[in-house]
């Protein structure tokens, strides 16, 4: 039976599920023009999310930059709410980079076109939330394209649904995202840390299961990229890893500093003295004015304290490990139904 949406939309074949959300390929009637259409479950979606999605809806209609699928539509629909947005014809990065290396040249020409993408984005106050390689298409025209901004705001607050992401793919989700803290813009400087460390080195800074990948970006530190790629310069280290800080505190503040660093060659960081309680994704909200250092007064020098493991931190663990319990106890169950 043919699904169609405000009389507008035909839907076709789903092409993908995450935890919160189906995906459509899809199609506008009468002209055949093809579109994708993310439809969110009811269960990752209660009223009060929905009404602030619509004016983030509006918000991203307006948006319009080169590197970014255009989002056509977005309403309350037959299964729940959903948004329409552009068709791009071509191959998502972590594809390609399956079966082409690139040079550190083209892998830093091609990070650094994501990063000025990020930073037009910040800059009108929205995050992406889900930025990895299988979210930035290259076109068949050769045009980057960074697809599926996460538009349900605190939806990633559900505790459950949030572990059952870490548990389906974490590859690229940030420390605080694994632990159900706020979403931060800088949120999206750790997962654009993983997607350069990607294309410098070919690989991921952190292997195995959701799982076990999770864990690692909670306790293990990432190996630098020069280490898997002679041919990453000094710099180009620093500036990965200094978007790969756990802590979001000891990572860069705003993107605008990592596109700074690419630029300029060399690591621009204005310490974390700053209260960093502004920079926390809000629908209403964008970054407030930078600190002034040289205004800021002194403060004394701080011995280093040793780092102690957070409650939510074991929380988060403890989710996981039951996660993957039930997932291990159904597969011995049906072995058991087998017999």
């Amino acid at each position: 039976m043919e699904r169609f949406l405000k009389s507008r939309y035909k839907i076709g074949e789903k092409i993908g599920e995450s935890p919160f959300s189906f995906t459509y390929k899809g199609f506008l009637i009468g002209s055949q023009v093809p579109v994708i259409i993310k439809i969110y479950k009811r269960a990752a979606l209660n009223s009060p999310l929905i009404n602030k999605l619509k004016p983030k809806v509006i918000k991203m209609i307006s948006l319009d930059h080169p590197s970014i699928a255009k989002v056509l539509d977005g309403d309350y629909g037959w299964q729940g709410y959903f948004f329409v947005r552009e068709f791009v014809e071509g191959e998502p990065l972590d594809e390609i980079l399956t079966h082409e290396a690139l040079n550190v040249d083209t892998a830093l020409n091609v990070g650094k076109r994501i990063c000025e993408t990020l930073r037009f984005a910040h800059d009108n106050g929205l995050l992406h939330g889900a930025l990895g390689s299988n979210n930035i298409f290259v076109s068949n025209k050769k045009e980057l394209k960074l697809v599926d901004f996460i538009l349900e705001g605190k939806v990633r607050g559900n505790l459950d649904l949030l572990a059952h992401q870490a548990s389906f793919d974490a590859r690229y989700l940030s420390p605080e995202q694994i632990l159900g803290e706020p979403v931060t813009y800088q949120s999206d400087i750790y997962s654009f840390g993983i997607v350069l460390y990607q294309l410098l080195t070919g690989e991921l800074p952190f292997k195995g299961s959701g799982l076990e990948v999770a864990i690692k970006h909670l306790k293990e530190e990432p190996a630098p990229p020069s280490s898997l790629n002679p041919n990453v310069p000094s710099y180009v280290d620093e500036i990965v890893l200094k978007a790969l800080e756990k802590d979001p505190v000891m990572r860069f503040r705003r993107i605008s500093e990592v596109d700074d660093s690419l630029a300029g060659k060399t690591l621009i960081f204005k310490g974390a003295d700053v209260d960093l309680s502004n920079l926390i994704y809000d629908d209403t909200e964008t970054l407030e004015p930078e600190v002034n250092q040289e205004e800021a007064a002194p403060k004394k020098e701080k011995k280093p304290r040793k780092r102690r493991s957070s409650p939510l931190l074991w929380a988060a663990f403890f989710i996981l490990v039951a996660i993957a319990a039930g997932l291990w106890y159904s597969f011995i169950q049906g072995l058991i139904n087998i017999r």
